[in-house]
């Protein structure tokens, strides 16, 4: 009994074996997460053995190896009280697995999290969109009056292949920072006008070309030594204050807009027009379901997995009106709360900042905010920083010019 017992608390100390639990885990959880996104077949009992899997490993990880501080432990309990309430009104698993994947990342690194992250999803995305090429899997094609053939390329709609393109070259821009080079903006720009022409996808084409400009100049301010001093400090100024407020106020605009929208207002009515009704869906969403703290069950009708629009479609494509109604007041709060307090964690890292301003802007209009399969961002609340406060960025280096 005594070996047995010295060789538990071995384990208990191994900290490898806890980062082994969480990425096995996450592993399952993201692989499937993406399959299902795509139109290779996906067998509903290995989804659930998957999804199973990944929950006990993780949850393994949290139980043994996590050590939590008071207000961490404080902000863990809320974040377990709130997915089981959301359960329990709309019988949503959701946010129970969002919020497994943000306290199973305790203490892992951040930078390993999203290297996993361009892997399987990049692999799975790739292999998607050569089948659709080869006729293995149907390459949805969208025939549309005004916009043309939009193409989904082996993904189950065609706004869906332009997402997880633009997450995996954000994700990609974040962890190369300072070290990114003229072919990676070129090749980004390639990218956009690909999904553009191909897909159509205009949000995401539009993010991907901010995404560009905003880490291109922010490395031109922040390297060249040309740059006066004070530009430099406004520039981090800015990013510090204005960043972390970044997706409450979009989020605000957002909900402002969609509440204050009318056919009658023609200001209004274009905005609406040129976002494919995004506001009449949003103010159709607010009348039919109203407030509440933790979700409703709200059947979300779209046009992924086939050519042909359900003749009783509903999407609330927007995140922040998608977690409200959804999965309730209370939630879209603490939502929000974790990627502010990610920002204050990561305050000292502009591209982070850059990241969650991009992320902020490209979910007023679609809705990934809560998906993991596309949007890693949320785990860096309790990860360790991709960039330290002294070594990796290049906005810190110049405090010491």
């Amino acid at each position: 009994m005594n070996v047995i017992k010295q060789r538990y608390e071995q384990l208990l100390a191994n900290s490898q074996v806890g980062e082994i639990l969480f990425f096995a885990g996450y592993i399952l959880y993201l692989g499937r997460g993406v399959w299902a996104t795509t139109m290779f077949p996906l067998h509903g009992g290995i989804s659930k053995l998957c999804l199973l899997l990944s929950v006990v490993l993780i949850g393994l990880k949290i139980i043994l190896y996590n050590r939590f501080k008071v207000s961490e432990l404080w902000f863990a309990g809320c974040l377990v009280i709130i997915s089981t309430m959301v359960f329990l009104s709309s019988s949503y698993l959701n946010i129970f697995l969002w919020a497994l994947l943000i306290l199973g990342s305790k203490d892992i690194s951040f930078k390993k999290i999203l290297e996993v992250y361009l892997l399987i999803t990049g692999i799975i995305v790739f292999l998607a969109f050569v089948s659709s090429l080869l006729g293995v899997i149907v390459n949805l094609q969208y025939e549309t009056e005004t916009r043309g053939v939009r193409q989904a390329f082996g993904i189950s709609y065609t706004t869906d292949f332009a997402a997880h393109i633009f997450f995996l070259i954000l994700v990609f821009f974040y962890l190369r920072g300072n070290r990114l080079k003229w072919i990676h903006y070129i090749g980004t720009l390639c990218a956009a006008a690909f999904i553009y022409h191909f897909c159509n996808a205009r949000l995401d084409t539009i993010s991907i070309v901010l995404m560009v400009l905003l880490f291109y100049l922010g490395n031109v301010i922040e390297g060249v030594p040309t740059i006066t001093r004070n530009l430099k400090y406004q520039w981090r100024h800015f990013w510090r204050h204005t960043g972390l407020i970044s997706m409450p106020v979009l989020a605000g605009i957002a909900f402002l807009l969609t509440i204050l929208y009318s056919s009658e207002n023609p200001i209004l009515n274009m905005i609406n027009k040129l976002i494919s009704s995004r506001l009449a869906l949003g103010k159709r969403g607010f009348e039919e379901y109203g407030l509440t703290l933790w979700g409703q069950a709200i059947d979300m009708v779209g046009m992924g997995g086939s050519v042909q629009k359900p003749a009783d479609y509903f999407f609330i494509d927007c995140s922040y009106i998608f977690i409200f109604l959804r999965y309730g007041l209370v939630t879209l709060c603490i939502v929000l709360t974790v990627y502010v307090a990610s920002c204050v964690k990561n305050k000292h890292d502009l591209y982070f900042l850059y990241a969650i301003a991009l992320l902020a802007i490209n979910c007023v209009i679609a809705h990934h905010l809560l998906e993991v399969e596309y949007n890693p961002f949320a785990l860096a609340l309790f990860s360790h920083c991709v960039r330290t406060r002294c070594s990796d960025t290049v906005a810190e280096r110049f405090k010491t010019i």
